[in-house]
């Protein structure tokens, strides 16, 4: 029924959303959402702020997220994905367009995931500089039914390896380091002096001292 779909559809947004997009998306008539946002009040999961509408706790959005189906799911993060792209803010283009590739990821839509990724990195002034999920990128570089492009694909690899750097995985930093460092093809995207530095720190971080003097 509509109350369910709209609670659906807040769980899966995952954030607070304005009543008027929320009811524009759902296609609710004005006096339908009356009658809706009064049976959401007794069952007492969402609380209505102005304009805005919201779960209490984030206990209470996990439990409708985790009641729906895996297909019901990814058909509503690809309807997500879908709107956040048509409307998407050019002041928060990079936090949005994260947001729109972890839908499509959830959705098991690789092609537009990996649209997504590369429109990131496209429109990142430092792409080196860019803040992406660990998953995002690990997925991003496993997908083999849509590949990315060369430039793309190398720092996807670099951004993987800087991420685990900063998050303490020493050992898997190393080994993206190093796979960089010894595919030819990477030399036009990444400068050899800044992976042989991220290495040596790496294996002096993992106390590999007599390794890390190689670097």
């Amino acid at each position: 029924n509509s109350t369910r779909l709209v609670l659906e559809w807040l769980a899966v947004l995952n954030r607070r959303c304005e009543i008027e997009v929320v009811r524009s998306q759902l296609e609710i008539d004005p006096n339908v959402w009356s009658l809706i946002s009064n049976e959401i009040s007794e069952i007492g999961l969402i609380q209505v702020t102005g304009v805005v509408i919201d779960f209490r706790l984030p206990v209470l959005r996990q439990f409708v997220y985790q009641s729906m189906s895996p297909s019901k799911r990814k058909e509503m993060h690809l309807w997500i994905g879908r709107w956040l792209e048509e409307n998407i803010s050019t002041q928060k283009a990079i936090e949005i367009r994260q947001t729109i590739a972890k839908h499509y990821l959830i959705a098991g839509e690789s092609t537009l995931f990996l649209g997504s990724v590369e429109e990131l990195l496209d429109i990142a002034r430092d792409p080196m500089k860019l803040q992406l999920d660990t998953e995002i990128l690990e997925f991003a570089l496993e997908i083999t039914d849509y590949h990315l492009s060369q430039s793309h694909k190398y720092q996807c690899m670099e951004l993987l390896g800087n991420t685990y750097l900063k998050t303490n995985c020493y050992e898997q930093a190393t080994e993206i380091f190093q796979k960089l460092l010894t595919d030819p093809g990477s030399r036009r995207y990444t400068k050899i002096g800044v992976l042989h530095m991220n290495i040596g720190k790496c294996l002096i971080l993992r106390r590999k001292y007599e390794k890390a003097n190689f670097h």
